[in-house]
């Protein structure tokens, strides 16, 4: 009679490995693997490289884009301010600045605002002439979602060549003398 093995699963089996035979086993292994990747790294870079380039190349259009859009809006504005700004220390607006300040509603909204606009001014600290002209822009700024702005808001959509940012700038200055001029009275 044969002897006939039988397994259940509480059966125990042992493998017995040489120690040093499994160790050259996983030193060819990873060594294989790494040559494999090695001589692959090439096409592996390349193969990303190409599947990340129209995304480079629409990054790259986009940062070139805004860019000049930046740089030419400053040289729009700044050319416009020289229009509308009589040049001095500091400027102020000259008789076509004048114009666009009545046409665009600012001289009509400010009166009724004027103390709104300086509680925003002295909020962000106006302790220079400097910080007056540029708190006053920042606090037309703040208001743009406000009702207030709407008439000049929709002038300048209908004035493209006077935009909303030139209408502040100019304004800017006006509320700079006028603010400057309350705070040294008091």
């Amino acid at each position: 009679m044969q002897d006939e093995i039988t397994m259940n699963p509480d059966t125990t089996m042992t493998f017995i490995v040489n120690a040093y035979a499994f160790i050259i086993f996983i030193f060819v292994l990873v060594g294989g693997l790494m040559a494999v990747v090695w001589r692959g790294k090439k096409e592996i870079f390349d193969s990303i490289e190409n599947a990340l380039k129209p995304f480079k190349q629409s990054i790259e259009s986009s940062i070139v884009d805004l860019g000049e859009r930046i740089s030419t809006h400053d040289k729009d504005i700044g050319r416009l301010e020289g229009k509308y700004g009589k040049p001095g220390s500091p400027m102020n607006p000259s008789p076509e600045g004048e114009r666009l300040l009545e046409e665009s509603g600012f001289k009509k909204m400010y009166p009724v605002n004027k103390n709104r606009i300086f509680d925003i001014m002295d909020k962000k600290g106006t302790r220079t002439l400097y910080d007056a002209e540029e708190n006053a822009r920042l606090a037309l700024e703040e208001l743009k979602s406000d009702t207030i702005i709407d008439p000049i808001k929709d002038y300048a959509v209908n004035h493209p060549k006077e935009p909303l940012d030139l209408i502040f700038t100019v304004a800017s200055w006006v509320i700079r003398d006028d603010y400057w001029k309350n705070k040294k009275s008091v």
